[in-house]
């Protein structure tokens, strides 16, 4: 089963996510579901159930215990418009570098991944 946004254009079914919690689903250890993500860029996810914990009363969630690098900026048309965008800003002589650089603000480090600003984003879901 796929869930995400639901798109009347998508070729198979999407149940709504904002209608669905995980512990809701009934997922087991070692199951895997299919989450996507902005339809109109592409982004397919595989999430794996590693384990199920319980939950502990001091701790709010949602939270991110870890991670590996940066999102790919919105709206940069998928992961070959991601990889043409990385492509334009690590090249100074790519024609679109410029044009890229202005367009995600200056700056961007693929790499960088920041726990306090990914849980500080993950506040606004509480």
């Amino acid at each position: 089963m796929t869930y995400g946004v639901p798109d009347p254009d998508a070729s198979y079914e999407v149940k709504n996510e904002r209608k669905m919690k995980l512990g809701e689903l009934l997922l087991k250890p070692k199951t895997k579901f299919r989450y996507s993500y902005d339809f109109g860029d592409g982004w397919e996810h595989e999430v794996f159930i590693e384990d199920i914990l319980e939950a502990d009363a001091k701790t709010r969630y949602p939270i991110c215990l870890a991670g590996k690098r940066a999102c790919p900026p919105e709206d940069c048309s998928g992961i070959f418009g991601y990889a043409d965008f990385l492509e334009a800003i690590r090249d100074p002589e790519h024609e679109q570098h410029k044009e890229m650089l202005d367009w995600i603000g200056g700056g961007f480090n693929p790499e960088l991944f920041d726990l306090d600003d990914v849980n500080q984003s993950l506040k606004s879901m509480r």
